[in-house]
């Protein structure tokens, strides 16, 4: 059908079924007006994605059919802030662009990902009521609307951050979910003991019979996120790489034409003809105990990111970040850090991380394992000492920006030559041509020889995961030292 055939809803007017209201102050968002879509008459053609969510799914009407819920139009919106994919297709540059529409599978990593942020539960964040969703139509309440006439941005920048508790995806998305989680590959021993695709044991209770009921009632795991990530990457590059050639986003990957992409294991990427500082990085956040199964995804193309004066076009890895999958550190989204995150709420923990975690011998290495285990992601938890020299006020989205501008605004050039492309700076006075000139290669070697005494089997299984990761990663913060 065309736009002319449909009906929606005034700026200032109530989105439900039937409700023939404008009130400026109770159902004006100014989300949608700044993310979402509005055209001449102030009518919210598309809304901002939680609104969407929020009214079940749906928008509008078709002509004819004003107020009633069975003709309204499925919509995703548009998300009220950033999104990871476009991040990390953006190189996470400071003004992550994107010219398609809000897929799906997107819409889905966002809500998983904020319920892993706050440690709730599947159940949590779907609708599992009787009937269409669409049926069900509300308006987000009022402390989500902003009722400020002067608002542009906020002080987020994931737009799931800001999602209101409450807010839950349609049944259409999830459906698509469950696809999805269908393809989540867990390797457990003495599965018997869990809830499937989980950690989680089963305890007393009884499986349900098509088992989704007692899967929904547990809470999203790491693993969950990583791996909708990895589909959700992946989906979205099938869908626009056909398209490059007449795109032309701010910056990023799709600045270039690209030709094809391949999802690569570990033990497969000298067939591919990458740049040094691309191996760099997936030998420093690819640890040996994962390399039998974890991949990386690796972009064909021609442009400025691909190219080569000696041998031809380069092909590239995608780096994708810990911040990009969770928001946050992997590490706190575990522990959980109320103290250093931004929109979560404050009653996560229980007495023992057992009960948060209903784990079997609380043991949490299992959910560092199955990240790890699925694709090479960044640690950027060394960012954690750099805060204090964020913009002020202290923010979600100043801290981000922040972190961008240090050390991923760029343009991820074939020709530099530093193997970890987020290095920190610390302006030190000291004689510049004596350090230039300082042999390091002893040093090096020798930090490679520890790294690899630690990923011995004999000595890496007596360390605990995260006591592990920790140690790794202060290796590399003294390797980057000595570079």
């Amino acid at each position: 059908m065309r736009p002319e055939d449909y009906i929606y809803p005034h700026i200032d007017e109530d989105p439900r079924e039937g409700c023939q209201m404008i009130d400026s102050s109770r159902f004006r968002c100014q989300k949608c007006i700044v993310y979402g879509l509005v055209n001449n008459e102030e009518q919210r053609i598309d809304p901002c994605t939680i609104c969407a969510m929020t009214n079940g799914g749906a928008w509008g009407w078709e002509k004819d059919h004003y107020g009633d819920p069975k003709h309204s139009i499925k919509t995703n919106g548009f998300p009220p802030g950033k999104d990871s994919i476009t991040d990390v297709l953006s190189n996470n540059s400071v003004n992550p662009t994107s010219d398609w529409g809000f897929t799906d599978e997107e819409v889905i990593l966002g809500f998983a990902q904020y319920a892993l942020y706050n440690h709730y539960k599947w159940k949590d964040i779907l609708d599992i009521g009787e009937g269409p969703s669409k049926y069900r139509t509300a308006v987000p309440p009022m402390s989500y609307l902003n009722m400020d006439g002067n608002y542009h941005t906020e002080d987020h920048w994931y737009w799931w951050k800001i999602i209101p508790p409450g807010t839950v995806l349609p049944k259409r998305l999830r459906n698509v979910l469950q696809q999805q989680l269908v393809r989540y590959e867990l390797e457990i021993l003495n599965s018997e003991l869990f809830v499937p695709k989980t950690h989680q044991i089963i305890g007393d209770r009884e499986l349900s019979d098509d088992v989704w009921e007692t899967f929904w009632d547990t809470y999203v795991e790491p693993g969950h996120v990583a791996h909708l990530f990895y589909t959700t990457l992946e989906s979205v590059l099938e869908l626009r790489i056909p398209h490059t050639i007449n795109y032309n986003p701010v910056q990023g990957w799709f600045n270039n034409a690209l030709d094809d992409f391949n999802i690569v294991e570990y033990h497969d990427i000298h067939n591919y003809n990458l740049p040094e500082c691309d191996v760099s990085w997936i030998n420093i956040w690819c640890a040996r105990r994962f390399r039998e199964n974890t991949k990386c995804f690796i972009l064909s193309g021609d442009g400025e990111l691909f190219n080569n004066n000696f041998s031809g076009e380069y092909q590239r890895v995608i780096k994708v970040l810990d911040r990009n999958v969770f928001g946050t550190y992997l590490e706190d989204v575990i522990h959980y850090s109320v103290d250093r995150s931004f929109y979560r709420r404050s009653d996560i923990r229980s007495p023992t991380e057992k009960e948060t975690w209903n784990s079997l011998n609380n043991d949490l290495s299992s959910l560092h394992y199955d990240v790890f285990n699925k694709f090479c992601i960044e640690d950027t938890s060394w960012f954690e000492g750099r805060i204090e020299y964020a913009p002020r006020p202290l923010n979600d989205y100043n801290n981000e920006r922040f972190f961008r501008e240090e050390n991923y605004n760029g343009s991820f050039s074939v020709y530099d030559n530093v193997p970890y492309s987020a290095v920190v700076e610390y302006e030190v006075e000291t004689d510049e041509e004596e350090v230039s000139n300082y042999d390091w290669s002893n040093h090096t070697d020798k930090l490679k020889e520890l790294q690899a005494m630690i990923d011995d089997e004999n000595v890496k299984d007596k360390i605990n995961e995260g006591d592990y990761l920790k140690l790794m990663n202060t290796l590399n913060d003294i390797y980057k030292l000595c570079q």
